[in-house]
């Protein structure tokens, strides 16, 4: 990346010194409340890393199909994931680094797992195929309510339910599925836990793999995976508003609520992009290397971390967006 931008600084791996996994398909990242460690998992041959900030020093830890995803438990102590191949739901100690507990979810129809949200005691987990949302006890892992969304109609195919997401300032879980009838169509769906059942569903236009819930404005805004579109919808109801360009098959999007600006990577294109919530206008775009697909905002320390196959970087935000100081 020349020139390196205002801001920014590469945090894996330290120059001169080998990666110890594949930069090219890091993606998830969560960060310890001290800012210690950082965690990403990484494919095709996947595993999960622990990178020790301060040095650069990575372990690892494989697993045998695909992690994606991660979410770290506040205290800093427990990470879940799942393995989308082997079916496995993990759990993992931070300090030491280790697997605590590791239970197979796989049983018909539930093949795939996707995507997961914690809340509380409860995890929900989407399968790919068959579309299914399921409730898990945290704790045991066991299966307590699942909805099949081909049994119900809400999609002529077996298969299809991607991201999930729980709001917290309205108690309600919303999910991608789709591809859901030949026409392409996507649809986003609010489902309440309380009854597992489908509260809310809009047409989605086009598919993709992330969207990020705005409580502040009652908005849910979706990245198209085949486009540059994104697409705004308001929750209550759940119904489309605008269109806006963004990145080209952006897999990820963060909304920083103290600037009203949205961070975002374009995938194959290998871009990073700062656009304004309200105008859509572009702030900064960025080449960052091809496979951008890891993106977190630490909103408390004012940074942006994001990875691509030619690293893991750090960005101070008031460095690279001084124009646009947070409010």
């Amino acid at each position: 990346m020349e020139p390196v931008p205002a801001g920014f600084t590469r945090f894996y791996p330290h120059d001169g010194v080998p990666p110890a996994f594949p930069l090219s398909h890091m993606r998830d990242y969560v960060i310890t409340p001290d800012r210690r460690y950082l965690f990403t998992c990484y494919g095709p041959a996947s595993g999960l890393s622990r990178i020790e900030l301060a040095t650069g020093e990575a372990k690892v830890i494989e697993v045998h199909g695909l992690a994606r995803y991660l979410w770290l438990d506040p205290s800093g102590r427990e990470i879940l994931t799942m393995d989308w191949d082997s079916g496995d739901f993990l759990k993992f100690s931070t300090e030491p680094f280790a697997i605590t507990q590791q239970v197979n979810i796989l049983e018909n129809p539930r093949i795939a797992p996707w995507d997961f949200a914690v809340t509380g005691d409860r995890v929900y987990v989407t399968f790919h195929e068959h579309p299914v949302l399921a409730e898990f006890d945290r704790t045991t892992i066991k299966l307590l309510r699942e909805l099949r969304f081909d049994e119900q109609g809400f999609t002529k195919f077996h298969a299809g339910l991607l991201k999930v997401a729980y709001d917290d300032s309205s108690g309600m879980l919303y999910a991608e599925l789709g591809m859901t009838d030949a026409g392409n169509q996507f649809a986003l769906v609010q489902v309440d836990p309380a009854t597992m059942t489908v509260r809310q569903k809009a047409v989605l236009p086009e598919g993709g793999l992330d969207f990020v819930i705005i409580p502040s404005k009652n908005r849910i805004v979706a990245a198209s995976f085949f486009s540059d579109n994104f697409y705004e919808y308001s929750t209550e109801p759940l119904e489309l508003v605008r269109r806006m360009r963004g990145p080209l098959n952006s897999r990820n999007v963060v909304f920083d609520a103290r600037r009203d600006l949205f961070y975002s990577l374009a995938f194959m294109p290998g871009e990073l992009w700062a656009f304004d919530y309200a105008s859509g206008t572009v702030l900064r775009r960025h080449d960052i290397g091809a496979k951008a697909q890891s993106l977190m905002l630490d909103a408390e320390k004012d940074e942006l971390y994001f990875g691509s196959a030619q690293g893991g970087y750090k960005i101070a935000l008031p460095e690279w967006l001084p124009d646009h100081p947070p409010r």
